[in-house]
């Protein structure tokens, strides 16, 4: 080896350290996202029965906890559509989860090509494709019309008219989003030349407003199926009341859910520490709590950790314990791209990004105030980027990651502490172990938060 290799025998440098090589290490192993890319999709008995038929009216709900697998269903569905030859539209409408969701798709495909039969994309971007495909650009920009400029630069006297206009703003665009474009939408599809697939799959559909539904799925060839996967306990838009039993009858369902009860992604003091969460902040009538396969062993370990401080500190704290999981990479099959930061605010967490960055730590980040920038970056992003992973916790929705970061600086409403909840099963269980560290600013998890040091501390 010396003779072909004369390096291999040096003790010592003068251009390398020891922590120099440490760090290196954590940007040379292969990511976990990348190992998992080339393994099929696994899928129990009850999921595969779900991928592999339909209904007789062809509408099927799916319901399920997170990490229950309702993605993998869905995405196993669609790639065997696909392999059939027939055209399927899998949608969110969480932008950055389009990438998650190809990517399981393309672990389950027979044939690279089949892809080519699929289109993914998000709830308002299909919205504007079914106005575009009928030649309606122009009514579709005639709803973005007068609406005001977002952060606009007004003298210091102004402030209070800077926050009328921004507030004026946020209330049309709400309108708009949630009402206006679907209803242009929905009248789109009506037309003869309106384009149409043989399957229509909707993944998160508890971010899905009844009016919503009612457009995509007209999207749905007659005699075609379509599938809404939902966890009402991820109710992070406010939207569960909406769903009454006349409105899921008027969407086509009938009968219950396909129900998935057992959480193959948490890892088990991670399971246990979410469904004390969700007992103790959610609302009982809409909670679907992951549940321990049985005869399941606690293999796996995991390591919580709950930092409280305030919010003048947070930023610091974000930091300190984003380094903190750098220095476990490099062993253990953990990668520096392997480590995901999550904030509650795209301000708070920006600031975060924007120190790392000067620190010559870079991240890919949706967190971005600007609303067109912001859209530009959820839509590139993806996990298979060599960098750190920084987003929304609302953007995260979904995802999985080994190691992640959170921050959370509010849990007052009902729908931030579903988000939380939301966060909080992010964590991906793995057998050589899995982190997660929450550093909150929020008084009303304080208790929360000292439980769960002294009873999930490393599982």
């Amino acid at each position: 080896m010396a003779a072909i290799f004369p390096e291999s025998t040096r003790r010592s440098s003068r251009l390398m350290s020891e922590d120099m090589a440490n760090d290196l290490r954590g940007w040379l192993v292969e990511p976990d996202f990348s190992a998992t890319q080339r393994e099929p999709l696994p899928l129990d008995a009850d999921q595969r029965r779900l991928a592999e038929g339909r209904t007789a009216s062809g509408y099927r709900r799916v319901r399920g906890p997170a990490g229950s697998g309702k993605s993998l269903v869905l995405a196993a569905r669609a790639a065997r559509l696909a392999a059939e030859g027939k055209s399927v539209l899998v949608a969110s409408y969480n932008i950055t989860l389009w990438h998650y969701l190809r990517d399981l798709i393309v672990r389950d495909l027979r044939r690279p090509g089949d892809i080519g039969n699929i289109t993914l994309t998000h709830f308002h971007h299909w919205c504007r494709n079914a106005c575009v495909a009928v030649g309606w650009e122009g009514r579709y920009d005639a709803l973005w019309h007068g609406l005001p400029e977002a952060n606009v630069s007004l003298g210091p006297r102004d402030v209070a008219l800077a926050r009328r206009i921004e507030e004026q703003r946020r209330a049309r665009l709400g309108t708009i989003l949630d009402t206006a474009l679907p209803a242009l939408a929905s009248a789109a599809m009506d037309r003869p030349d309106a384009p149409l697939y043989d399957a229509v799959l909707v993944d998160e559909g508890q971010d899905y407003r009844p009016n919503w539904w009612a457009a995509i799925r007209k999207a749905c060839r007659p005699g075609g199926e379509v599938m809404l996967a939902s966890d009402a306990t991820q109710d992070v838009y406010g939207l569960a009341d909406d769903w009454t039993d006349e409105a899921v009858t008027q969407a086509g369902f009938s009968g219950p859910p396909s129900q998935l009860k057992v959480s193959y992604r948490l890892p088990h003091g991670a399971l246990r520490a979410a469904r004390d969460y969700a007992e103790r902040f959610l609302p009982k009538r809409v909670t679907d709590l992951p549940e321990l396969g049985q005869g399941t062993l606690e293999i796996e370990p995991c390591t919580l950790r709950w930092v409280q401080c305030d919010e003048a500190t947070a930023t610091a704290t974000c930091i300190e314990e984003v380094r903190s999981l750098m220095t476990l990479t490099g062993q253990a099959g953990l990668a520096n791209a392997d480590v995901v930061f999550l904030s509650d605010g795209a301000k708070g967490g920006a600031e975060v990004v924007e120190t790392l960055a000067r620190m010559g730590v870079e991240a890919v980040s949706t967190l971005h105030e600007g609303r067109e920038a912001s859209r530009r970056q959820k839509m590139a992003f993806y996990m298979g980027d060599a960098r750190l992973k920084a987003t929304t916790l609302h953007s995260f929705k979904g995802w999985e990651a080994r190691l992640l970061v959170v921050r959370v600086s509010q849990a007052w409403s009902p729908t931030s502490r579903a988000v939380v909840y939301a966060a909080l099963t992010r964590l991906k269980r793995h057998p050589q172990g899995s982190w997660l560290t929450v550093v909150s600013s929020a008084p009303e998890l304080e208790d929360y938060g000292r439980g769960w040091a002294r009873s999930a501390g490393t599982a």
